[in-house]
């Protein structure tokens, strides 16, 4: 029931499907007599939808959450020096977005953007992290492959050796995610890659 709620319900709350509901309520309202609720849902949809569209707007809420943690090493690339408090790092943990299991596409388009962004960022550190290796995490949510498994394909048509690759595939949100890493990376130190704006959320559940 939890899960149905996070995956179906909560979405409905995102902005574009809650001012929809807003405007239908608002419309259906206005063929009954309570035609001052309805124009007052309907405007406040019209406001509400030309806010978020605007980006000025949708990117200083967005940058709330994006900027409490900032990007790791953004000036290194691979063979440049590292900071002696990365050298410890053994693992490089990628967290899931989203897959379409369409073996029709090529790896690339079965992830969402969401999953490619954080996939070549997990990449980026791994390369520049030597000793590191790959985990990738998802389970089967919308498809019957699991979305570690296809992100993998993804990083081994990028050039990473399948022995450094190593896979979560059970979990279906982040919590689930924190669950079953944990045991994976033991107490070693590892890097945790997703998006920016899912960091402080991430980072709540895997401390």
């Amino acid at each position: 029931m939890i899960f149905f709620i996070k995956k179906f319900v909560a979405p409905l709350l995102f902005p574009a499907p809650f001012i929809a509901i807003l405007l239908l309520i608002g419309l259906f309202l206005l063929f009954t007599r309570r035609q001052a609720v309805a124009k007052f849902l309907i405007t406040i949809g019209i406001l509400l939808f030309l806010a978020c569209s605007n980006n000025w707007v949708s990117d200083r809420i967005l940058s709330t959450l994006e900027r409490q943690y900032p990007a790791l090493l953004p000036e290194y690339s691979v063979g440049t020096g590292i900071p002696d408090s990365l050298k410890s790092v053994k693992w490089v943990v990628v967290l899931g977005a989203g897959y379409d299991g369409n073996r029709r596409l090529p790896p690339s388009s079965r992830l969402s953007y969401a999953g490619l962004m954080r996939l070549i960022e997990g990449i980026r550190l791994y390369r520049i992290l030597p000793g590191t290796k790959l985990i990738l995490s998802g389970g089967a949510v919308y498809s019957p492959l699991p979305e570690a498994q296809g992100t993998a394909d993804m990083a081994e048509a990028l050039g990473v050796p399948p022995s450094d690759i190593r896979l979560e595939s059970k979990s279906l949100d982040t919590d689930d995610e924190a669950a079953f890493i944990k045991p994976m990376v033991g107490d070693d130190r590892f890097i945790l890659t997703t998006s920016a704006s899912h960091m402080p959320r991430s980072m709540k559940l895997f401390e």
